[in-house]
């Protein structure tokens, strides 16, 4: 009978595993870098528009308006 990982091979399932481990600590540290870089990049979304603000209270722009006919 075939094990649920496909390998009748012990020492395939054993590689197989090792390897999917592998994948999956991969994996976690990408998912980790993204995860940081998604906040580094909110953090200065969140600063610009502080900073935006700050502006607009300074220097009020006019009002847009469509394009003149």
């Amino acid at each position: 009978m075939r094990s649920l990982l496909g390998h009748a091979n012990q020492n395939q399932k054993i590689e197989r595993v090792a390897q999917l481990k592998e994948e999956n600590l991969n994996l976690k540290k990408e998912n980790m870098a993204m995860t940081r870089q998604i906040q580094d990049a909110s953090r200065r979304i969140v600063n610009l528009e502080g900073k935006l603000e700050s502006i607009r209270a300074f220097h009020p722009f006019p009002p847009i308006h469509g394009p003149s006919r």
